[in-house]
C-alpha cells in the first residue's frame, strides 16, 4: 500500500469520504496544493459545553470555498467527528453560539495536536468552523446554526 493510499484511503476518500488517515480530503483535483483546514464542534447540554467535536480536512480553492465547504460539512460530519474533552476551567456555562475569540481557546489543544500530513497548515492561522450542537434529554443532537455568525 503506498503513501498516498493509507493516508487518503482509496479513490472514494477524494469524493470527501473518510480516509483511512483521519483526514478527509475535500480537494476538486488530488493534485492541486492542499491546506488543512478544520471543523469544530461544542455540544451543549442545556447552558453546559458538554464535550467537543473536531474533523480534520484537506481543501484548495478561494476562502469562500474553502469556507463554503466547511459549512456544508458541518451540518452532518459531527456523527463520526474525534470526541474531546472541554479543557479545564472551561468547564462553565456558555452563551449560545460561543464568541469567536472563545473557540480557539476551547479547541488549543486539537488545533496544536493537528497533523499536516504534508499540506500546509499554519496551527496559528488555520481556517475554522466553529458549529453549536444541541444534546437533547434523549442523547440525540442536532446543529444548531446561526447563519449570521461565522468564526474564522
Amino acid at each position: 500500500m503506498g503513501l498516498l493510499s493509507w493516508l487518503f484511503g482509496d479513490s472514494d476518500s477524494k469524493r470527501g469520504k473518510p480516509s483511512t488517515g483521519g483526514i478527509i480530503d475535500l480537494r476538486k483535483n488530488p493534485s492541486d496544493s492542499g491546506e488543512v483546514i478544520l471543523n469544530f464542534w461544542y455540544v451543549k447540554r442545556g447552558p453546559l459545553v458538554t464535550s467537543l467535536r473536531a474533523k480534520p480536512y484537506v481543501a484548495s480553492g478561494t476562502d469562500e470555498e474553502m469556507v463554503a465547504l466547511l459549512r456544508q460539512r458541518a451540518e452532518s460530519d459531527y456523527h463520526d467527528a474525534t470526541e474531546h474533552p472541554v479543557p479545564k476551567g472551561m468547564e462553565s456555562s456558555l452563551r449560545r453560539g460561543a464568541p469567536g475569540d472563545l473557540a480557539p481557546l476551547l479547541f488549543q489543544d486539537v488545533i496544536a495536536s493537528t497533523e499536516s500530513h504534508g499540506f500546509r497548515y499554519n496551527p496559528e492561522s488555520v481556517m475554522f468552523c466553529c458549529t453549536c450542537l444541541v444534546q437533547h434529554d434523549d442523547g440525540t443532537l442536532s446543529v444548531q446554526i446561526d447563519r449570521e455568525e461565522t468564526y474564522l
